[in-house]
């Protein structure tokens, strides 16, 4: 597969590291999503089936373990590697 065929959800709320990781990982050739809180990644999650998510831990709404937490429960989500930054 390649890096262009993988899609990426990254989740962050600082916007400097989601555009630094978002604009490194498009050079890289990946596919890029984007949410700004837990409860946009869950919902991006489930709808887009990305193929790796990277989630930070300290965000609003829902913080990224609760998120991950909530992710490996639906079994829609429950398969895709998460990357905890």
């Amino acid at each position: 597969m390649a890096n262009g065929e993988i899609k990426l959800l990254v989740a962050d709320d600082d916007v400097t590291l989601r555009e630094l990781y978002e604009e490194r990982m498009r050079t890289e050739g990946y596919i890029i999503l984007s949410a700004v809180d837990g409860e946009e990644a869950i919902q991006k999650a489930a709808s887009e089936h990305p193929d790796v998510i990277l989630l930070d831990v300290m965000m609003p709404k829902i913080n990224g373990i609760d998120a991950m937490r909530m992710l490996r429960e639906k079994e829609e989500t429950a398969n895709i590697p998460i990357i905890i930054l």
